[in-house]
């Protein structure tokens, strides 16, 4: 059997495993910002020598959820009013533009898949499973603009976005402008309307990062000065 055109398999590492884990418990909120890391902490946590540390370190890193400070301690990087602000800034023209691209391009299918998730969304009661939910629907969107380089792009800003929202969740107990603000993307997308669903997502991003906004000035322990 030939195999000149066949891949390589990717093996996952052990470093990989710790970067996930990391990486999943800093977004979720689990390991909160500000909060200190080492390698040997780490190391007897998982049971693992300092080498597979330092490369999932390495990763955290190079992603910007970690930074290294002048004393070479490690810390989970508090969250920045700022750097929010400029996330909404990039976020209104990317997303904007994917949610355009999907109202042109969405299938069928993907449009009742939009309508479930609404529903589903509408009826949670936790506001840490909102803000899974939410971000479901706006990913779900973006995947149907058809267009792997800007869903990329905005992969990465979500990653950026993830503790904000956590924080977010955190300070609040209602969802219901936001639902409403779904609502009228939906029927945008359903009627192909590009200029409501773009100024629907406009109005819901402007929503979320005002509400953020206000948990962030509650919790002063979260960012950085």
């Amino acid at each position: 059997m030939p195999t000149s055109n066949l891949s390589p398999v990717r093996i996952a590492t052990i470093s990989d495993a710790i970067y996930e884990s990391l990486l999943d418990s800093i977004v979720s909120g689990k390991i909160p910002p500000g909060m200190p890391l080492t390698m040997q902490g780490l190391a007897e946590q998982f049971d693992v020598s300092l080498m597979p540390v330092r490369d999932a370190l390495k990763k955290l890193e190079a992603v910007n959820v970690i930074e290294r400070r002048k004393n070479r301690r490690v810390v989970v990087k508090p969250l920045s009013i700022d750097d929010f602000e400029e996330l909404l800034e990039i976020r209104m023209h990317l997303e904007i533009l994917a949610a355009k691209k999907a109202t042109r391009n969405c299938s069928d299918q993907r449009l009742r898949e939009l309508q479930l998730i609404a529903a589903q969304t509408e009826k949670v009661r936790n506001m840490i499973d909102f803000v899974e939910k939410n971000a479901l629907f706006h990913q779900t969107i973006y995947r149907a603009a058809q267009s792997p380089i800007l869903q990329e792009i905005i992969d990465g800003l979500w990653l950026r976005l993830r503790p904000y929202m956590h924080i977010y969740a955190s300070g609040r107990t209602d969802h219901t402008t936001a639902d409403t603000l779904h609502a009228g993307i939906l029927d945008g997308m359903l009627k192909r309307d590009q200029q409501k669903v773009s100024d629907y997502l406009r109005r819901d991003l402007e929503h979320g990062a005002t509400a953020v906004t206000a948990v962030l000035k509650k919790r002063p322990e979260f960012v950085q000065t």
